[in-house]
């Protein structure tokens, strides 16, 4: 089971994640954490895989939270749940580790195929001590073979 943290300041967007998670099999929310301050709290308190991260939130952004868990090597994901749409949030999200980034307004489908393609990576990674190339391709980066012309 993936545990996961829900970091959202907007109640009712939390809720509504919390209700597409709730629709989704092999997935536990571990709570739901209204500031980065908080979440910093329970990342220290328990264990979880993954984070449904915001970035625009008050106070501390959930880039900061993001900054922190990397620099802390906390064993932990994220996926970025967010309105922020410009390349430069993108870019540093991406650039500090994240798996996935939702532009708010998403789809339930958007929502689940990140979950499931986050989920199938999570299931191959713990069945494997060695990869060879060709998996680490298709298994890890989804990168299919593309030569130039």
């Amino acid at each position: 089971m993936i545990r996961v943290m829900i970091v959202e300041d907007d109640p009712m967007v939390a809720e509504f994640n919390k209700r597409y998670l709730e629709q989704i099999g092999g997935f536990e929310l571990a709570t739901v954490c209204f500031t980065v301050e908080q979440a910093m709290d329970e990342l220290e308190n328990q264990s979880v895989d993954l984070l449904l991260l915001d970035i625009f939130m008050p106070g501390k952004h959930g880039l900061d939270l993001l900054s922190y868990i990397r620099e802390s090597e906390k064993k932990v994901d994220v996926i970025v749940i967010s309105a922020a749409s410009d390349i430069e949030r993108i870019q540093k999200a991406l650039r500090l580790g994240a798996v996935d980034y939702l532009i708010k307004p998403f789809e339930f489908e958007r929502f689940s195929t990140a979950l499931a393609a986050y989920q199938e990576k999570t299931a191959f990674i713990q069945n494997q001590h060695v990869l060879n190339q060709e998996e680490l391709d298709q298994q890890i980066l989804r990168k299919e073979e593309k030569r130039l012309p």
